[in-house]
């Protein structure tokens, strides 16, 4: 998978590794170049690739994000300015540099009330790599939607994926004539598994560069420790490295203090990093100048949720997360539980309207009020003393309503007369059934059951008429 240009006379000019295009061990079956001057390379699977070879193909290229489109298929944005959807749909992603490493970053908020952010894999991908499909996650809130392109092909070493992501850069004020810069990592397992390098470090003011060692020789006496890995030159040339659990010092001269520099530098990342992960990691990268962090960032070369990269994300677009719902169990005006059903239900964060009584769900132990279920789809309410509806959820995203409670088929009965004497106060027509609130009465009629319900015509705190809705014992 390696190619060797050489001179006539015998001396080698270059490699190139062909891993990064998608060419494999032991698969090149023959050479020929084509009219324009490009390099075919035919392979043992019957297929002929064209491959790039004055190029940076081991370069993981930045994405960006301009636009979200999306618009909910259920329930109602807060703001119908900007991009909304419910959980599990499908939405569409405009910018630039998609492929085969981009994930999709979301904001999430599980029903114990924790937040997160998770990466997940486009479903789909234009050929100009502008476009992208990706399905919004079971317990994603409402937030920015960010992305980034990571590592996702082996280029050598171990078997896992590898990344190269070049002109890195940290700016600093000179607090002297010199500076120690400090490249250091945190969370890596050992260095088969997980070791980075660097390579192409410049120290530039202006148009004008200090330092620069790009390793094909000697290391420059500026490096504490001076390492060279050239093993894998057709992938990543000579580099200083590889580094593990460790770091790497460079301590420059010559500077003015209070004047501005800039220090670029190639960031290459090996094998299995697991990104921000909470399990695995974290697996990050800090740069410090004379002991001040000025970048520090989580990298990834696995495909996890939890293994979220934030080196070169995107800036975030909002994507309000707009909840559902469907059904309920049970019914309000009661003091036992009963349940609504849907999605996108926030944990501490909703609000539950019933027949124009709000019931706030402000922290993520309040108790009736609880969301379960592993796409936030269940939501218990105790809600004494309110009509039945119009039922509402309501949060950061937008709301959803129903008219009423969910009401089991009902089998027929026919319904002839009420029992009833109010047992306090005067009734204004004595010929009539009268009763107090709280008081037992009774219907008479054919068919009933346990579960038939009964009707009444009420009214709320804020004097709007609606219907309470019971159950009796037959």
């Amino acid at each position: 998978y390696t190619l060797v240009e050489v001179t006539r006379a015998g001396a080698e000019v270059r490699r190139v590794d062909l891993r990064s295009q998608g060419v494999n061990d032991n698969e090149v079956a023959g050479l020929a170049f084509a009219g324009d001057g490009s390099l075919l390379v035919a392979s043992t699977h019957g297929v002929i690739y064209k491959v790039q070879t004055n190029g940076d193909s081991a370069a993981v290229p930045t994405a960006t994000l301009s636009q979200v489109v999306a618009t909910a298929t259920d329930g109602v944005a807060a703001s119908a300015l900007q991009a909304a959807a419910n959980v599990g749909q499908v939405i569409e992603l405009v910018g630039t540099n998609f492929g085969p490493g981009t994930r999709v970053l979301f904001e999430t908020l599980d029903n114990g009330g924790s937040r997160q952010t998770v990466a997940v894999t486009p479903l789909g991908i234009n050929a100009a790599g502008t476009r992208l499909q990706v399905q919004v996650p079971d317990a994603a809130t409402t937030g920015d939607v960010r992305v980034v392109n990571a590592g996702w092909r082996n280029m050598g070493f171990n078997s896992y994926a590898d990344a190269v992501y070049r002109d890195v850069s940290v700016t600093f004020t000179a607090g002297g004539t010199t500076a120690s810069v400090r490249f250091a990592d945190a969370g890596l397992e050992d260095a088969g598994n997980e070791s980075w390098g660097l390579d192409n470090v410049r120290l530039t003011q202006g148009a004008a560069t200090l330092f620069s060692d790009d390793f094909e020789g000697t290391a420059a006496a500026q490096w504490g420790a001076a390492s060279i890995d050239g093993s894998e030159r057709g992938a990543f040339t000579r580099f200083l490295g590889r580094l593990n659990n460790g770091g790497q010092t460079l301590n420059l001269g010559g500077l003015t203090a209070g004047q501005s520099y800039t220090l670029h530098f190639d960031l290459l990342v090996f094998d299995s990093w697991d990104g921000a992960s909470r399990n695995a990691g974290p697996d990050l990268v800090d740069v410090s100048v004379d002991g001040v962090s000025l970048l520090r960032e989580s990298l990834s070369n696995v495909f996890a949720g939890d293994a979220v990269q934030t080196l070169r994300a995107t800036p975030g677009v909002r994507l309000q997360i707009v909840p559902t719902l469907a059904a309920t169990q049970g019914g309000p005006g009661e003091d036992s539980n009963f349940y609504l059903y849907g999605s996108g239900f926030m944990e501490g964060a909703s609000t539950i309207t019933i027949g124009g009584v709000a019931f706030a769900d402000g922290a993520t132990n309040l108790y009736p009020l609880d969301v379960t279920g592993g796409r936030n789809d269940t939501l218990s309410v105790v809600a004494t003393r309110t009509l039945d509806g119009p039922i509402r959820v309501t949060t950061e995203g937008g709301y959803a309503q129903i008219a009423g409670p969910s009401t089991p088929a009902q089998p027929p009965s026919q319904f002839t007369g009420i029992l009833a004497t109010a047992n306090g106060g005067q009734a204004a027509n004595a010929a009539q059934p009268s009763a107090i609130t709280g008081q037992a009465i009774v219907l008479q009629g054919q068919g009933f059951t346990g579960s038939t319900l009964v009707q009444f015509q009420g009214v709320d705190d804020t004097g709007v008429l609606g219907t309470l809705t019971r159950t009796g014992n037959v």
